[in-house]
């Protein structure tokens, strides 16, 4: 398993994902510790107005259980509503509007941008093939072969300037006076 995961780091979607994760912690911390103040004022709220008459909002417990079940779509709103009409109104759109979209829209939005800037910053970068850099490595390392020597025709391209450092052609040199 652990080889298995030291190979998904040559996989693009794995790594744009880690890096997107690494680049929104701090907003996510912050996301974080709002979406626990929300959750456990609604929590508190639920137990103080539903603990006595619904087994749901008993214990304070049983109360945040709730909440977090009320996010996954398991919503009990007639019996909230049975309780006490206006209170169970409120809570209910609130916790709908507050909670469901709005936070978790936040959620979605900093995810969001942090794949966008991850996403603009890999496209800014060359890459290169990482996984084929790391096969002839090894294959370096085992063969013993550690200086790449250039031959003596690459050698005469290279002073004409035909081709740079990196062993590649341009495909065509303009000469910007001419143009």
């Amino acid at each position: 398993m652990l080889k298995f995961l030291k190979l998904l780091r040559f996989n693009k979607r794995i790594q744009m994902l880690s890096k997107s994760l690494s680049y929104a912690q701090q907003d996510l911390s912050s996301f974080g510790f709002v979406f626990l103040i929300f959750i456990l004022a609604y929590a508190h709220m639920g137990f103080a107005v539903f603990g006595r008459s619904l087994i749901n909002f008993k214990t304070f417990t049983s109360s945040l259980t709730t909440c977090f079940r009320m996010l996954l779509g398991e919503i009990n709103a007639p019996d909230m509503f049975a309780v006490s009409r206006l209170y169970g109104i409120f809570y209910f759109l609130s916790f709908i509007m507050l909670v469901f979209i709005a936070l978790l829209s936040i959620f979605i939005t900093i995810l969001n941008d942090s794949f966008a800037h991850i996403k603009r910053e890999l496209a800014a970068k060359e890459h290169r093939n990482e996984i084929m850099d790391f096969m002839w490595s090894t294959f370096r390392k085992v063969a013993g072969i550690n200086n790449r020597k250039m031959s003596g025709g690459e050698d005469d391209l290279l002073k004409m300037g035909r081709m740079n450092r990196d062993r590649k052609v341009p495909l065509a040199q303009f000469d910007r006076d001419v143009i």
